[in-house]
């Protein structure tokens, strides 16, 4: 399980690095848009040490999250098989470098302020 959580985090992880120094528009996360059963924070111990975060929305939060997505245009791939298919398994993650940042986001998902990510 942890083998394939990882090539799956590691598959999308280009994205996930310098997120929030980017330029764009700003999508915020709120704590009744995840499921809070399912924040997870994951160490991975090689090669770089990093910090992966998943979380899986509620049905309103991943209809908020893919109408950001949409109106961002910049998530290649958003077909309509893609949104069906997330839609049924609405999950995300996050990589940081360090434990603090990574103890930082889950915070952000858990407390009334919420969380914001800037979308490319």
């Amino acid at each position: 399980m942890r083998i394939i959580l990882t090539l799956l985090l590691a598959i999308n992880s280009v994205e996930g690095f310098g997120q929030a120094a980017q330029k764009g528009s700003v999508q915020v996360i709120l704590p009744e848009d995840v499921v809070q059963e399912s924040i997870k924070l994951i160490a991975f111990s090689t090669p770089t040490n990093t910090f992966g975060v998943v979380w899986t929305y509620t049905a309103a939060g991943a209809t908020k999250t893919c109408a950001a997505w949409e109106a961002d245009g910049s998530h290649y791939g958003l077909t309509p098989e893609f949104k069906k298919s997330w839609l049924k398994h609405p999950s995300d993650h996050e990589f940081h470098l360090t434990r603090a940042a990574a103890e930082e986001l889950v915070a952000g998902l858990k407390t009334k302020k919420g969380l914001e990510f800037w979308l490319n």
